[in-house]
């Protein structure tokens, strides 16, 4: 639970709310579906018969410790370091993995 705390610091007026909301090492699943619609994806390929599903966020290698993180919250995926016209990084669960609420 955030609470809702002004702080006074020669005469700059700063919302608590805005700082706890900043702070990454704070993952919450609001958080996570920010990530998802701005960075994510879904993926449905055919391999013969067969159906491969997968769900993965890209970002930029300066945000690799972010998909840690994320990983580590979780309690599943892999990250890849992938090498395009830049460098980034991409973190992903295959189709064998289930994700349930904690």
């Amino acid at each position: 639970m955030v609470h809702n705390i002004v702080l006074k610091n020669s005469n700059n007026i700063t919302n608590y709310d805005a700082i706890q909301r900043l702070n990454a090492g704070d993952l919450t699943y609001p958080y996570l579906v920010g990530l998802i619609e701005g960075d994510g994806w879904f993926s449905i390929t055919q391999n013969g018969k067969y159906l491969k599903y997968e769900f993965g966020i890209e970002m930029s290698i300066r945000d690799i410790q972010l998909l840690y993180k994320l990983t580590k919250f979780l309690g599943v995926g892999t990250i890849d370091i992938r090498y395009k016209n830049k460098l980034f990084s991409c973190f992903s669960i295959p189709a064998s993995y289930t994700v349930t609420t904690k």
